[in-house]
Parts: C-alpha cells; sequence; structure tokens
C-alpha cells in the first residue's frame, strides 16, 4: 500500500518540478523529456517523457479521455530497442490536471524495436548521445 502510494505520488505530482525540454513533434503531439531525470544502468537509460497531443486522446475502450500522457521509458542504446517502465495520462495538457489513468507497468512490456525516424527514435538520439 504504501509503496503503491509513493509510485501515484511520484508520477503525479511532479510534472510542475520536471525540467522539460521540447524535443521533438508530429502531426498528433509535441514531445518533452525531463532531462534531469535521466538514468544510465549501462546500454540503458530511463528516461521521464511527456506526450502533449494536440487533439483529445481516447482509450482503447474510448472509456477515458486524456490530453497528455507522462511516462517512464527505457531505451536500449545498443539494441536500438525500448520498453514501457510506467505511465500516467492527464485531462489537461503539459502533465496537468486530473489523472485519468496510471499504469504502473507490467511484466508483458516488452523490448521492441525502434523504427528510425519515429518519435521513440527522436528520444533514444537525443538520450544516447
Amino acid at each position: 500500500m504504501k509503496r503503491s502510494l509513493l509510485f501515484m505520488l511520484c508520477i503525479t505530482c511532479t510534472s510542475a518540478f520536471a525540467d522539460w525540454a521540447n524535443l521533438t513533434y508530429s502531426a498528433n503531439s509535441t514531445v518533452f523529456i525531463d532531462e534531469s531525470s535521466i538514468r544510465r544502468k549501462g546500454d540503458i537509460i530511463e528516461v521521464r517523457q511527456l506526450f502533449n497531443f494536440h487533439k483529445a486522446q481516447k482509450s482503447h475502450d474510448n472509456l477515458v479521455t486524456y490530453n497528455s500522457s507522462i511516462g517512464w521509458e527505457a531505451y536500449n542504446c545498443e539494441t536500438r530497442q525500448d520498453r514501457t517502465i510506467s505511465f500516467a495520462w492527464y485531462s489537461g495538457g503539459m502533465g496537468k490536471g486530473k489523472t485519468v489513468h496510471i499504469d504502473k507497468g507490467h511484466d508483458d512490456y516488452r523490448w521492441e524495436d525502434i523504427m528510425q525516424g519515429s518519435l521513440a527514435d527522436a528520444i533514444r538520439k537525443k538520450v544516447c548521445n
């Protein structure tokens, strides 16, 4: 219980204190990373990232609407893969508003190849260099 509460506080309350750097954008979103959150463990880099969507997004089941997402992602600089660690969705932009969904991560989040030229590739290039 204490660990779950601590996780919720860490992911939901820290967006105001993050050092968000505008990294890249697409037709759907602008991507920021928290440069102060970057942690290196050998070839693995973990970083907190924020996706600020230009239009409201809906969950796969259409039950949740959100305008931004903050999460932790791991990047393997050697194999050019990434893996989701955890994330939260917010009703407002830039991680503000009500927290409408929290995903603490699952063992089934596997390493996936990063497609060249994708948003994930832009983040990987930034954090791995």
